[in-house]
């Protein structure tokens, strides 16, 4: 009696560990598709990225054209104020507007918010205010501000539009590709009725033939 108590109580004490260790282990259904999930929400989140890289390539092609535009009349705006501030100052600062080089390199200085030249102050010793400075700075600053709001406006502007016309457009290939799935179903279910019509046309004619069959044989069991 005691060895086969000993015998059944060994793979009892078998079946034991083999539970803590289904228990230690954590192999519930759900966390078993966690993994899955979460490889197909990265996987799906990498294709929208890669999706979008067309587009936000287009959008930027499509503002090369608006942007080299404002670029070309910011460049314009710098060309004449350089040279307006040669012709005007080149004897009183000559280190600053001498030549048109270095009228051109001090009023990008001057839009990149440098200081202004010390030779031409923008009052005098007897505190008057020097009107050619004042109004060169502020028609430049106006200018200039007005250059950077068309261009960052411009910018915008192009982009939104073309990432509205590219959502458009992907959803215009969806439907389309809704209303081709959507044909090939109808013509399917179309050739299913057409072979289903078919088939009972056949069952029909042969049916007519068991009904004339079976009057025919009870003419001849009524003649008897």
């Amino acid at each position: 009696m005691m060895q086969v108590s000993s015998g059944n109580s060994a793979p009892a004490q078998q079946a034991e560990e083999l539970a803590e260790g289904l228990q230690g282990t954590d192999a519930s259904p759900q966390n078993r598709q966690w993994p899955v999930q979460r490889q197909s929400v990265q996987e799906s989140v990498l294709f929208g990225f890669l999706s979008w890289l067309p587009n936000f390539g287009r959008a930027l092609t499509a503002c090369i054209i608006p942007f080299t535009a404002v670029l070309a009349v910011f460049l314009l705006v710098i060309i004449i104020f350089a040279s307006i501030g040669q012709r005007t100052w080149s004897e009183q600062a000559p280190d600053a507007f001498q030549s048109f080089d270095r009228a051109f390199y001090t009023v990008i200085l001057f839009m990149s918010w440098d200081e202004w030249p010390d030779d031409l102050p923008i009052y005098s010793e007897d505190e008057v205010i020097n009107h050619k400075v004042t109004s060169f700075i502020i028609f430049f600053e106006i200018l200039v501000w007005t250059c950077w709001i068309l261009l960052i406006k411009i910018v915008v502007t192009v982009l939104l539009h073309e990432f509205a016309a590219a959502g458009l457009q992907g959803q215009e290939d969806k439907l389309g590709q809704l209303q081709e799935s959507c044909c090939c179903r109808l013509t399917s279910v179309e050739s299913k009725l057409v072979a289903m019509e078919d088939q009972f046309r056949s069952h029909r004619t042969d049916l007519e033939k068991l009904v004339q069959s079976i009057s025919r044989v009870e003419e001849k069991l009524a003649t008897i």
